[in-house]
């Protein structure tokens, strides 16, 4: 029989996810089911006996798909609220009927998330919690081996990480998604809920194994493969035991990549490393003995970490393994012999890199858009709106002090004798001769199409304001 989790051994966890500084404000995803349910009440028990200054907030999430999901919303939030717990129900609102929606996972997932980042917004918290737990893990592992994932990815989900869409360049705004309950299996929290009355509500779809991958390898892992392995002996490699065991093995490698990684960064940053932040470029130089000698992994993920400010893929999140089975095998090829300058583009970043006695220089910056994007690309800002806007999933751009309607739009060769007018000194300034050949975000009055600005330049017209930041590291 599983043993339930104590109030302390949950105080400890808190403290480890949060590196001994618990926030006094805690948004919580609560969906009903017995983790979310058993973490809140967790955390309505810590806040009641130890931390009693803290603010716990709510949220659940229906996706007004299944009946009854409003209703079971409610009761979700008469249950937290009996212990503590600030809640409300937020609805996804979608642009067609939920039907009709090929991928409604990914469009729900990233809506859901951005309702969340909102309601942390809101409620002036910087801190997400989620109640993925060990079998969630090993499900992730699973689906992702299935799928041929690299080694960062057989990870699977950290017990801190980013909130999973575009940071925000405002600090305060940084939102990360912690989860307390990973070390603990899914026995163990229901055992928790059990012993302290705790009510959950069961999303019966979960036991369709036909809906989802994720519910097939479930069922796998707790129903089908118990029931043979007796009999079938050879499937003790797939067993849940032997497969918890393959992922720690997993994670102290993935932890070993790190720290090698971090090593690497500390070293290279230490040594003339020029990252441009307005032109989205970065060079340094590694020695060759010490590339030769990384590990491939860790120099990928190095590079992937590098270059994420500086591209505009739209799917870079999951392009990981393109660049370390693609591009990392070019890179390793010239290493062999270095002769001549290694070109290559990926993930939308040009790689240009030299050998310099005994060591390589690396110039890496944004590949120009094609001529098409370049023509008709353009974000509008209309005169009340200060806002930061995403331009190519490159820059945050936000303009205030406007009285008329804008547009941010890429530089094109046409525009040259327009951005003079505006900005007559550059004529004459050799920084500048190269326009021509450049591609960067201008600011244009959308009624007169005067260019106001040119931003990552430091080019603004003294009637307007501009803010301009590269999009964060990873």
């Amino acid at each position: 029989m599983s043993r339930a989790i104590s109030l302390s051994e949950f105080h400890q966890q808190l403290l480890r996810c949060f590196q001994n500084n618990i926030p006094n404000r805690l948004t919580l995803a609560l969906s009903g089911g017995v983790d979310s349910m058993c973490l809140a009440y967790l955390l309505s028990q810590y806040k009641k006996k130890i931390h009693p200054q803290i603010n716990i907030y709510a949220i659940t999430i229906d996706h007004g798909y299944r009946e009854g999901s409003a209703t079971e919303s409610r009761k979700v939030g008469e249950i937290a609220r009996s212990w503590g717990v600030d809640h409300s129900v937020e609805t996804l609102q979608y642009t067609q009927d939920v039907r009709s929606i090929s991928n409604f996972e990914e469009v729900a997932r990233k809506l859901r998330y951005q309702v969340l980042r909102q309601k942390c917004l809101g409620s002036g918290s910087q801190a997400l919690l989620v109640a993925h737990n060990k079998d969630d893990q090993l499900e992730t592992f699973l689906q992702r081996l299935q799928m041929n994932s690299t080694m960062f990815g057989l990870r699977g989900l950290r017990e801190v990480s980013p909130l999973p869409l575009l940071a925000s360049p405002i600090d305060s705004e940084c939102i990360r998604v912690y989860r307390p309950l990973l070390p603990f299996e899914k026995a163990t929290i229901r055992q928790t809920s059990v012993e302290n009355d705790v009510e959950w509500f069961e999303d019966v779809s979960n036991q369709n194994i036909s809906l989802t991958k994720r519910n097939l390898l479930r069922y796998m892992i707790n129903e089908y493969v118990p029931k043979l392995i007796n009999s079938r002996p050879e499937i003790e490699c797939i067993s849940r035991e032997s497969l918890m065991e393959t992922t720690e093995e997993v994670t102290k490698l993935v932890q070993s990549y790190e720290t090698e990684k971090q090593n690497l960064d500390d070293r290279v940053r230490s040594n003339d490393f020029q990252f441009d932040e307005l032109m989205a470029s970065v060079k340094f130089s590694i020695p060759l003995q010490e590339l030769r000698d990384t590990r491939h992994p860790v120099l990928a993920r190095w590079l992937y970490e590098v270059i994420y400010p500086l591209s505009s893929a739209k799917h870079f999140h999951w392009s990981f393994a393109k660049l370390e089975r693609q591009a990392m095998a070019r890179i390793w090829g010239w290493l062999d012999k270095p002769e001549g300058t290694l070109i290559m583009t990926y993930l939308n970043v040009s790689f240009n890199l030299n050998l310099q006695g005994l060591h390589v220089e690396f110039h890496l910056f944004r590949q120009s858009p094609q001529r098409d994007i370049i023509r008709h690309y353009k974000t509008y800002v209309g005169p009340k709106d200060s806002s930061w806007k995403l331009f190519d999933r490159i820059w945050w751009i936000r303009i205030s002090s406007h009285d008329v309607d804008v547009e941010i739009r890429y530089y094109r060769s046409s525009m040259r004798s327009e951005l003079v007018n505006a900005f007559p000194h550059i004529s004459s300034n050799e920084k500048y001769s190269r326009l021509n050949f450049e591609a960067f975000p201008v600011i244009i009055d959308e009624k007169t199409s005067q260019v106001l600005a040119a931003p990552t330049l430091g080019l603004i017209n003294d009637g307007i304001y501009v803010e301009c930041k590269l999009k964060r590291l990873l």
